[in-house]
């Protein structure tokens, strides 16, 4: 897979004063957004299979999470849901969204022992 740059401009010439660094209010339906920043869904699509290949073939190295914090990771992860229940609900029990990245919790019974901050990555 090779990665398809649309727009050969950086980010920030892009988007000029859209273009945010570090933290900023957004409404909680625009907390997990589901679109490609750039409005390149391909290239969205292909980032989302190199996070799945990553996590399945090098999981140590992409994902690592301290000693008792599962109950913290159930509280995002339910969090996680719950967004995406309310604001992403038209994809929510579809095998295959449209969008083709968001998982919604549809894992292999093995991944039902993983970590739930890995889980909750996987939905989105």
């Amino acid at each position: 897979m090779g990665f398809v740059m649309i727009d050969e401009r950086a980010p920030w010439q892009r988007l000029g004063f859209k273009l945010k660094l570090g933290l900023r209010a957004r409404s909680e339906a625009e907390w997990l957004p589901s679109n490609d920043l750039f409005g390149n869904q391909a290239a969205r699509a292909e980032q989302i299979g190199l996070k799945a290949k990553l996590l399945a073939k090098q999981h140590q190295d992409v994902f690592s999470a301290m000693p008792n914090t599962n109950a913290a990771g159930d509280e995002v992860l339910a969090m996680v849901r719950q967004h995406l229940t309310t604001y992403h609900n038209d994809h929510a029990h579809n095998d295959h969204p449209p969008d083709n990245y968001r998982h919604y919790d549809r894992m292999a019974p093995a991944d039902a022992g993983l970590h739930p901050l890995d889980r909750a990555a996987r939905l989105v």
